[in-house]
């Protein structure tokens, strides 16, 4: 998945990539990479982790980390 955004005067680009973990579908893993491309976010870049485990009602945990690279 790719994917732009903006947030008041800042804005980037995204890509994004998940791998379902079980045969059920319930547990994701995925891994990204951010770059700002205006405003607070210009010039820096992120690589992106998560890990999510969906409910039986629309509930769920994720867990992750963020790592600004430049």
């Amino acid at each position: 998945m790719s994917c732009n955004g903006q947030s008041g005067e800042s804005s980037g680009s995204a890509i994004y990539g998940c791998n379902i973990e079980t045969e059920d579908g319930n547990e994701m893993s995925c891994m990204g990479y951010f770059e700002g491309k205006t405003g607070e976010v210009k010039d820096h870049a992120a690589l992106e982790t998560a890990y999510y485990k969906f409910g039986a009602e629309s509930g769920g945990t994720v867990q992750g980390s963020s790592h600004w690279i430049k």
